[in-house]
């Protein structure tokens, strides 16, 4: 694996992980 595909993977793979945390941070305050 290249570094530029490297990069792409973490570039698709950010958004899904913030937008898990946010979910889990918004369960977390809301149970």
């Amino acid at each position: 694996m290249t570094s530029d595909q490297f990069l792409m993977l973490v570039i698709l793979l950010l958004p899904g992980l913030s937008l898990s945390l946010i979910v889990m941070a918004a369960f977390a305050k809301g149970g």
